[in-house]
């Protein structure tokens, strides 16, 4: 059986931008998370969350890493966020891989209507 854990669309305003100018005004960023398990969850039989990937923490790297300074690069902001992500599943010993996607909403370009994405995956190997 395939375990993949999908966290949807979570909005952190971000102060993001090539100039300072687009940088003073924070703006809506989303980030999808992926996590593909290559061993049985084992949270799935006890309905424990110790026994889960905790997801609200997920929430908390992103959102502590997202506020916590300027990003020039949309690129710059996933790799951070990733690699925090990634240091909290290894911790978590969580067997498989994952992937950090970053959207930026508003971006500076004439008729772009879904923004830009970037996005980082790795295996999670002990």
């Amino acid at each position: 059986m395939n375990q993949i854990m999908k966290l949807n669309k979570y909005e952190v305003w971000v102060s993001l931008g090539c100039s300072e100018e687009e940088q003073s005004l924070p703006q809506p960023v989303l980030f999808d998370i992926q996590i593909h398990f290559s061993q049985n969850v084992k949270g799935v039989i006890t309905d424990h969350l110790q026994d889960a990937v905790d997801y609200v923490a997920l929430t908390e790297i992103i959102y502590k890493v997202s506020t916590e300074k300027s990003f020039h690069l949309v690129e710059h902001l996933c790799f951070l966020v990733h690699q925090h992500i990634e240091t909290y599943l290894k911790k978590n010993k969580v067997h498989g891989y994952f992937q950090t996607e970053v959207v930026k909403l508003r971006a500076p370009v004439r008729s772009l209507q879904g923004g830009v994405s970037f996005s980082c995956q790795s295996e999670l190997q002990y």
